[in-house]
C-alpha cells in the first residue's frame, strides 16, 4: 500500500495547478448539475438514519449546501499550496467566489 501511495503522489506532483483548478471547477459544475440525485440519495441515508443522531444534521444536505460546497472547490488557493489564482478562475464567480471568508478561516488577512 505504501508503494502505491508513493507511486500516486509521484503522479500527483506532476498535475500543474491548471489542470487541477480545471478538475475542481469540473466537480464543482458536477455536484451542481446533479443536485436533485445527490439530495433524492442524502434523503434515502437519513431515512435510515435516527433524527436525534448528532451527525443527521451535519449530513442533511440542501441545494444551498451543495452550492456552498461547490463554490468552495475552485477557490483553494489558500489551502493547496500551488493552486495560487485559482479563486480567480470566472467559474468561481458563478458560485459566489469565498475566497476572503476562507482566508480569514485559515488565519489569512485577505480581508
Amino acid at each position: 500500500m505504501l508503494k502505491a501511495a508513493k507511486r500516486a503522489a509521484d503522479v500527483m506532483s506532476a498535475i500543474t495547478p491548471d489542470v487541477t483548478s480545471k478538475v475542481l471547477h469540473s466537480v464543482a459544475d458536477a455536484l451542481v448539475a446533479n443536485a436533485d440525485e445527490i439530495l433524492e440519495a442524502n434523503r434515502r441515508d437519513l431515512s435510515a438514519m435516527d433524527p436525534k443522531d448528532s451527525k443527521y444534521d451535519r449530513l442533511a444536505l440542501s441545494v444551498a449546501r451543495i452550492e456552498s460546497i461547490a463554490s468552495d472547490m475552485p477557490c483553494c488557493r489558500t489551502a493547496c499550496p500551488g493552486l495560487e489564482g485559482a479563486g480567480d478562475h470566472p467559474k468561481a464567480k458563478r458560485y459566489g467566489n469565498k475566497q476572503d471568508k476562507r482566508s480569514a478561516w485559515s488565519g489569512g488577512s485577505d480581508i
